[in-house]
């Protein structure tokens, strides 16, 4: 019950197995893209919010970037991969969509430690703001060197 109760404060809407001995079908487990951007925008507008930076009980960190301005692809992606380098052990997860300079489409990402994915994944809407956001969710985050990190990025 306690770490049903710890787990309800960090994420309210985790789904919850009971098991003994992971006797769990993984299928209910794995590649049920539980972290949704779009659906926690949904429920928490401010969730990637320009400067926004939160502590959580259990030591881990959230730290929201957004840049207005298209990036250069060859800055921001020189600058990712330094980061995840350095700091990948301390990252628990990142997603970010980012507009990058001269193309249409979105491109969306997302890491855990060290490892890192992304792609171009659809146009930007009609009247879409092209906005770049990154938010990194990890332990010893420095809030003021990841911010002055992605804002070098700008094209």
């Amino acid at each position: 019950a306690a770490v049903e109760t710890k787990i309800r404060t960090i994420n309210p809407y985790a789904e919850l197995h009971s098991t003994e001995h992971c006797s769990v079908d993984l299928d209910s487990v794995l590649g049920r893209d539980a972290f949704a951007l779009d659906r926690i925008l949904a429920m928490e507008p401010d969730f990637l919010s320009h400067g926004h930076h939160h502590r959580h009980d259990n030591g881990v960190t959230s730290v929201s970037l957004e840049k207005t301005q298209p990036l250069d692809p060859d800055k921001f992606f020189a600058w990712i991969r330094e980061v995840t380098m350095r700091q990948g052990p301390d990252i628990l997860r990142l997603k970010g969509i980012v507009a990058m300079k001269d193309d249409d489409q979105r491109f969306a990402l997302q890491g855990v430690h060290m490892l890192v994915e992304g792609d171009r994944q659809r146009p930007w809407g009609d009247g879409e703001a092209r906005n770049s956001r990154l938010v990194f969710i990890g332990r010893n985050l420095d809030h003021k060197a990841l911010a002055d990190g992605f804002d070098a990025c700008a094209a």
